[in-house]
């Protein structure tokens, strides 16, 4: 299908072509974000409980927030609902709450090829941007960017631990420390968006 200079690094339209690919799975999220996509089966369910819990924030934020556990029947971390809860205040609409985070969603595959690329320095990069690809294929990865999901965000936090831990493993003595520090402050993240 491709000749064999396709994906090499002075080639223009092998790099355009993959730019084309991830414009094509950005065009497919928003056309499954106004069409309700729910590919996972789950994810709009969850959404509509987490709702539930919004509203609740928007009327007794310190008391419901407080009193998770009681009022929220839920896996999903509080911190997690504060964050949409939070979002949805300052954009003042929970369609647009989605629709932001939406986008937020997709730097899990601009983070998963930066850190292909940080470890696998010795394979050509124009191979490596193909691979993140297939995250938009995910019914998973796109349920819970369409309909707001703890995974996607705590994807993106693990993600950035391994970016830091690469930076970390070649770095110079100097910025070891921030590195390593980092890498423990995302995988904390992740850990406390999703806990389970």
């Amino acid at each position: 299908m491709f000749k064999k200079n396709f994906f090499d690094n002075n080639n223009i339209k092998g790099k355009n072509f993959a730019l084309f690919l991830y414009f094509l799975g950005y065009v497919s999220l928003i056309y499954g974000f106004f069409n309700n996509e729910n590919s996972s089966i789950g994810a709009m369910h969850d959404f509509n409980h987490h709702a539930k819990i919004l509203n609740d924030f928007a009327t007794d934020l310190s008391g419901s927030f407080f009193n998770f556990a009681n009022i929220s029947k839920t896996y999903h971390s509080p911190f997690f609902i504060l964050l949409l809860h939070i979002l949805e205040d300052f954009l003042g609409s929970r369609d647009l709450m989605r629709f932001f985070f939406l986008h937020i969603c997709l730097l899990v595959p601009i983070l998963f090829y930066l850190c292909l690329a940080k470890r696998y320095i010795q394979i050509n990069k124009n191979y490596l941007i193909y691979i993140p690809l297939l995250v938009f294929l995910s019914p998973y990865y796109r349920s819970t960017a369409i309909w707001p999901g703890s995974e996607n965000l705590s994807l993106i936090f693990l993600i950035l631990s391994f970016l830091y831990f690469l930076n970390y493993q070649e770095s110079a003595n100097n910025k070891k420390l921030l590195y390593m520090t980092l890498n423990i402050l995302f995988l904390a993240l992740a850990a406390y968006v999703r806990p389970i």
